[in-house]
């Protein structure tokens, strides 16, 4: 007595287990590239913020430096006056990441000069590629 009688029935059987082990090599293909392509992606996107956060560390080295070398003048001494603005003026010109500078006063208070809104919105457009906010916490040097 034979389990499988037709003649369809059979050969959709037979074609079945033909069949199986392609399937099976082809969807474990898939899989094998799915995870190599992830992988290659995952190794572009670590390569790409390891670039971007070296080259934001290296800019707010630059920064503090310049900062450092700022604090000596003793013309922040005085925010009203107009040697205080040239320094800052000038200081802002020497580094195209900067837009302001503000300076923390002996009484604890920020004296910034206002940033006229053409050149922020230049600034802003300029630097539009980077999406990164970067936060400075007030330390005393």
């Amino acid at each position: 007595m034979h389990v499988i009688s037709s003649l369809t029935s059979r050969v959709l059987f037979n074609l079945t287990l033909a069949l199986l082990p392609a399937t099976i090599i082809i969807a474990l293909n898939i899989w094998y590239e799915y995870r190599t392509e992830k992988q290659l992606v995952q190794d572009e996107v670590r390569s790409t913020v390891n670039a971007l956060a070296s080259e934001h560390i290296e800019t707010i080295g630059e920064i503090e430096l310049m900062l450092k070398e700022l604090s000596y003048f003793s013309e922040l001494q005085d925010p009203s006056s107009k040697a205080y603005n040239k320094l800052i003026s000038d200081s802002l010109k020497l580094n195209a990441n900067l837009i302001n500078i503000g300076v923390l006063m002996a009484n604890g208070d920020l004296f910034s000069k206002p940033l006229p809104v053409k050149e922020f919105e230049k600034f802003i457009q300029t630097h539009a590629e980077s999406k990164v906010e970067v936060e400075f916490e007030p330390r005393f040097m």
